[in-house]
């Protein structure tokens, strides 16, 4: 019978001394410095285009002073009206950890509040950014790294197991879906 490494439900591979060492890593060498952000007066539809351009999927969003005031993601743009401002879709306050963090600790903590990235701060500064893709091309296991995936549609996006839908992993697109409409909502020609 294979032991489970501590805190990850996972047996220990062959290379297990070379996977724990790479999780007592600091989130610093392997976090993305060159960071793209957007201020809170950004509107929504030029922070999806900005998240497009860039090819990435999470955008820090800054205060005026240039202090980090929150994270918004392509995702959470896309459901929200064009016209506003990413100050309406953004996450607050931002969970953030300090570089000395190690990946472990950056992925239990992605893990635990569901989140896909961490922003890296020190004395309120922000040095950078650590997303699961970061982790997984530092090594970090995929079965690790991965999020739920959806059963309806396979993304791995906004991913929850829904106890009204039996624990179901569903994104909340598919689980909006799958609900009954309400009853005033206008469903047709019926009965």
């Amino acid at each position: 019978m294979r032991q489970l490494q501590p805190g990850t439900g996972i047996a220990p591979s062959k290379d297990g001394a070379m996977l724990a060492g790479l999780r007592q890593r600091p989130v610093a060498e392997v976090m993305t410095r060159s960071l793209v952000t957007v201020t809170l007066k950004t509107q929504v539809a030029d922070a999806a285009w900005t998240c497009e351009d860039e090819r990435i999927h999470h955008l820090l969003v800054l205060a005026p002073d240039g202090g980090l005031a929150g994270v918004t993601c392509l995702y959470d743009l896309r459901e929200a009206d064009a016209e506003r401002t990413v100050e309406s879709c953004m996450t607050t306050p931002v969970v953030c950890v300090g570089p000395d963090a190690t990946l472990q600790t950056a992925l239990e903590i992605m893990r635990l509040r569901g989140i896909g990235c961490l922003p890296i701060v020190r004395g309120g500064r922000l040095l950078g950014i650590v997303t699961r893709g970061d982790l997984r091309k530092a090594g970090m296991p995929a079965e690790e790294v991965a999020r739920m995936v959806c059963s309806a549609c396979g993304s791995h996006h906004h991913v929850r197991a829904h106890p009204r839908m039996d624990g179901v992993a569903m994104c909340h697109l598919c689980l909006d879906r799958a609900q009954p409409p309400d009853p005033w909502e206008d469903v047709g020609v019926g009965d």
